[in-house]
């Protein structure tokens, strides 16, 4: 009797787990997770790291110790190529070259050769013809009421102006008047630079003027009959001579290109020694990249690059990999990077000195179906899927693809679709009964 009862018991414990999973599953079948198939775009992507730079990048030094007399310019002033920066006290260096003129009478000397005096005069000349056409240039410039840059910067006035008269909120009026200061500040700083180019031309111009009656002036001294330069001038000073004028004319600090001023140290007073400015060139961009050692066989020049920036949000942008280094970069724990260069279009927010995450595109297929790395087992009839038909698993051959970040391409005639796949194979075995999680 006792067995009885316990086997009864059993029984009943068996009926009551049965009941128990049919309410459970609403008696429905293995609850499952699927993909409607259809057809996608499928993408393997490389994550990389990189910084907004420019590719037109100049710095200005000077070497004559010369004390910083004006400086023009400052971190965020856009320039143009030729503009002045800034201007050296050249006091010590005029007066050096005077002295040295108002004694070139007095270096006569012995015969010593023949060499024809007419040349030096003729030079001397001729850089006095070059002194008055840049001084009128000069003076062309400052009354060229067309001028490229003051048209530049009345135009950006404007446009300034233009913004604070449509500021819609206090803070955008604050900005607005920032920039439109900004911008006359910057036509002044053009209207000044065109003067001051008069003076240096000026002071240029009365320089080779006197070396200029200086040399034309010795064929009046007694010993004028020498055709020897050696009589009137050592080799020494006609060298001396043009160094002074080489670092007369180094003295006005120019910009090599136009572009914005990054990084400035020229002060007033201190000796011009080193680097004073950077100039980079903000309407040619790139991003400079490194990828790891692994990562170099997925990714090649012309592939496509999603670019994202922590300044920017959500936005997303697009460039090309135009380079990448052909050698690689140890680091010091042993690691080893190649370097990358990818095009950035100039009209993107992105400024120099951002920082930015990178997704490229190194291989894309178009048209295809993809599931879940879960969706497909492997057994010995190879790799399948199970399709959702009456409420069934059906088994289904199918060749896998392209591995993205999160799907794999599956690929099979007999897939349509529409057609139902489970995203984890392991759960289910063919006939077995399921149910759709919604």
């Amino acid at each position: 009797m006792k067995t009885l009862v316990g086997a009864s018991a059993g029984v009943l414990v068996v009926i009551l787990i049965v009941v128990i999973a049919v309410a459970v599953s609403g008696g429905e079948g293995q609850p499952v997770a699927t993909t409607t198939l259809a057809r996608t775009t499928l993408s393997r992507t490389v994550p990389l790291r990189g910084s907004v730079e420019s590719l037109n990048v100049r710095d200005v030094s000077a070497n004559l110790g010369l004390a910083v007399e004006n400086v023009l310019v400052g971190v965020g002033d856009v320039v143009y190529e030729g503009q002045i920066l800034a201007i050296l006290d050249t006091t010590d260096l005029q007066l050096e070259m005077m002295l040295l003129q108002a004694t070139l009478p007095n270096a006569v000397g012995a015969a010593v050769g023949a060499v024809d005096l007419d040349h030096p005069i003729q030079l001397a000349l001729a850089q006095l013809e070059m002194a008055e056409t840049a001084h009128a240039n000069a003076m062309l410039d400052l009354h060229n009421d067309n001028h490229p840059m003051l048209v530049a910067g009345r135009f950006a006035v404007n446009v300034a102006r233009e913004i604070l008269e449509n500021a819609e909120s206090p803070e955008e009026a604050n900005a607005a008047q920032t920039l439109y200061n900004e911008a006359q500040t910057g036509l002044v700083l053009v209207e000044a630079g065109l003067a001051l180019a008069v003076e240096v031309a000026r002071i240029n111009l009365e320089i080779a003027q006197q070396a200029s009656d200086a040399l034309q002036g010795m064929t009046n001294l007694p010993g004028a009959g020498f055709q020897n330069m050696q009589d009137y001038m050592s080799e020494a000073q006609i060298i001396t001579l043009l160094r002074l004028e080489h670092q007369l004319e180094e003295a006005t600090i120019r910009a090599p290109i136009s572009g914005t001023i990054t990084y400035a140290n020229a002060r007033l007073g201190s000796p011009a020694q080193g680097l004073l400015f950077t100039i980079e060139d903000t309407n040619n961009l790139r991003i400079v990249a490194s990828m790891r050692e692994h990562d170099v066989a997925s990714v090649g020049v012309g592939m496509g690059v999603d670019i994202r920036s922590d300044a920017t949000g959500d936005s997303v942008f697009h460039g090309t990999i135009v380079s990448i280094d052909p050698s690689a970069n140890h680091n010091p724990d042993g690691s080893v990077e190649f370097g990358a260069e990818i095009s950035l279009d100039p009209r993107t927010p992105l400024a120099i000195g951002m920082t930015t995450r990178l997704n490229v595109n190194s291989e894309q297929r178009h048209g295809v179906f993809a599931v879940p790395f879960d969706a497909v087992a492997t057994d010995e009839g190879g790799d399948h899927v199970f399709v959702v038909e009456n409420g069934r698993a059906v088994r289904q051959s199918v060749q896998t693809g392209l591995e993205a970040d999160f799907l794999l391409e599956i690929i099979s005639p007999e897939l349509t679709e529409g057609a139902v796949v489970i995203n984890n194979a392991n759960l289910v075995s063919s006939g077995m009964e399921v149910a759709v999680i919604p």
